[in-house]
C-alpha cells in the first residue's frame, strides 16, 4: 500500500484535557517589564538541548529583556541560541548571579523592572549532592534579594528520592516550576511540590514549517536512534524492529533513508545502521548537531523514526510524521509526553510483534501539526500568565 501524506482528519485540541484544566496562574497586566537572567547548563553537543534553550529565550523575549552568560559554553552552541549582541552580557555564571542579585536589590526600591533567574529547561540530573545543595543556597540568596526564580519545561523522572524531596522543599521559593509531562507532574504532586503546573516542552513552541519540495518520488525516512542507554539484547531488538518497519514501508514503493546523529554519541550507531542498508536501499548519513541544518534535513522527510524526544519533535515541526521506537521502561519521559499531546499512537515498543500501521500514521499529519499548534498556544498563554505585559 502506497503511503500518502494527505489527511481527512479535522483536528480538535490534542493536549490532555487534564493538563488543560488548571493553569494555576493568573496574569497581572499591571506589572512592570521583566528582565531575565539566563545561563544554559546542559549537554552542549546535543541539538535538542540547544533547541529548547533557544525556544525558551524566544518566549522570554516577548515579556522582557534577556541577559545571558556564556559560562564556558562552546561558540557553536551559543550561536544556535540566536542572541542579539547586547544579550550576551556576562562571561561567567558567577558574574550573572551577581548581576541578578544587584537587579533584585534595586527592584525592591523600584518597580521599573522585575528580575527573574530562568533556569535551564529539560531533564536535569537526578542525584542529590553537594553541587545541588550549593545551587539551592544560591537560589535562596537570590530570592531574598528580590529575584524571582522560574524553571519551565522540565521533567523530574531522573531525580532520586532524596533529590525530589530537596526540590519539593525548594519549590516554595520558586515563582513557578513548569513541568512538561504528566508523569513528572504526578511525581511532583506526590512529593509535595508547590508552585508547579504543566508547561509543554519548549520544542513545541516551534511554528510548523513548510516542507521542502521533493526532488524525487521516494518516500523519505529519517532514522535518528540512540543505543547508549540500551543493553545488547534491547539494542538487537531495536535493530530488528527497525528492519521490519523499513521492510514494510519499502515493499510497495521506493524509499530513501537518512541516518542522523543528532547527538554526538549517536554517531557510531548511525554509521552501523547505514552500513546495514548499504547496497539495498538508498542511504546517507549526517552527524549534525546544528538546529537549522537539521531542519533542512527534516523538511524533506516523510517519516521520522527515533527514540530521541527532540528528534521526534523537531522533525515533526518540519512536517515529518513521528514514529517512536520506545522501550517503555527506559523511555518513560517520551512515552508520557507523546500521550500528553494526544500522539499515543505514534510510538511502538520494539518488543511487540505487530508492525506499526505506518500508512495510518501518515494520515495523521494534520493531527500532529495540531498538537504543535495547541501546545504552542498553551506555552504562550502560560508565559503571559506568569510574566504579564
Amino acid at each position: 500500500m502506497k503511503i500518502y501524506r494527505s489527511s481527512p482528519f479535522e483536528c480538535a485540541s490534542l493536549v490532555s484535557p487534564v493538563l488543560l484544566e488548571e493553569a494555576g496562574l493568573i496574569a497581572n497586566k499591571a506589572l512592570p517589564r521583566a528582565i531575565f537572567f539566563f545561563s544554559a547548563n546542559t549537554q552542549y553537543e546535543n541539538a535538542g538541548d540547544a533547541l529548547i534553550n533557544r525556544e525558551l529565550l524566544k518566549v522570554l523575549r516577548r515579556w522582557g529583556s534577556v541577559r545571558v552568560a556564556q559560562s564556558g559554553a562552546p561558540e557553536a552552541f551559543m550561536r544556535q541560541l540566536c542572541l542579539e549582541p547586547e544579550e550576551l552580557h556576562y562571561e561567567s555564571r558567577p558574574a550573572l548571579w551577581m548581576g541578578a542579585f544587584l537587579a533584585g536589590t534595586q527592584a525592591r526600591f523600584s518597580r521599573t523592572e522585575r528580575p527573574y533567574l530562568a533556569l535551564t529547561p529539560g531533564d536535569p540530573g537526578g542525584i542529590f549532592d553537594r553541587d545541588v545543595m550549593l545551587r539551592g543556597a544560591l537560589t535562596l540568596m537570590l530570592t531574598l534579594a528580590g529575584v524571582r526564580i522560574v524553571r519551565l519545561g522540565v521533567s523530574l523522572g531522573r531525580m532520586s528520592r532524596g533529590r525530589l524531596r530537596f526540590e519539593a522543599f525548594m519549590s516554595r521559593f520558586y515563582v513557578h516550576i513548569g513541568i512538561r509531562d504528566s508523569q513528572s507532574l504526578d511525581l511532583a504532586r506526590a512529593h509535595g511540590f508547590l508552585n508547579c503546573g504543566y508547561f509543554p516542552d519548549f520544542a513545541l513552541a516551534l511554528d510548523p514549517t513548510e516542507r521542502s519540495p521533493k526532488t524525487d518520488d521516494h518516500f523519505n525516512v529519517v532514522v535518528s536512534l540512540r543505543d547508549d542507554n540500551l543493553g545488547w539484547a534491547d539494542r538487537a531488538t531495536l535493530v530488528r524492529k527497525l528492519d521490519q518497519v523499513i521492510g514494510a514501508v519499502s515493499a510497495s514503493q521506493a524509499v530513501s533513508l537518512h541516518f542522523v546523529a543528532q547527538v554526538g554519541i549517536d554517531g557510531a550507531f548511525a554509521r552501523y545502521l547505514k552500513d546495514r542498508y548499504a547496497g539495498r536501499i538508498s542511504s546517507v548519513m549526517s552527524e549534525e548537531q546544528n538546529i537549522d541544518r537539521l531542519a533542512n534535513i527534516y523538511c524533506r522527510a516523510d517519516l521520522i523514526v527515533s527514540n530521541r524526544l527532540h528528534a521526534l519533535l523537531l522533525a515533526s515541526a518540519c512536517g515529518a510524521v513521528p514514529l517512536g521506537l520506545l522501550f517503555p521502561e527506559s523511555n518513560v519521559k517520551i512515552v508520557g509526553l507523546l500521550g500528553d499531546l494526544g500522539l499515543g499512537d505514534h510510538w511502538r515498543n520494539p518488543n511487540d510483534e505487530a508492525l506499526p500501521d505506518v500508512p495510518g500514521l501518515m494520515l495523521r499529519q494534520k493531527v500532529v501539526q495540531a498538537a504543535f499548534s495547541n501546545a504552542g498556544q498553551m506555552i504562550g498563554d502560560r508565559a503571559e500568565a506568569l510574566f504579564g505585559s
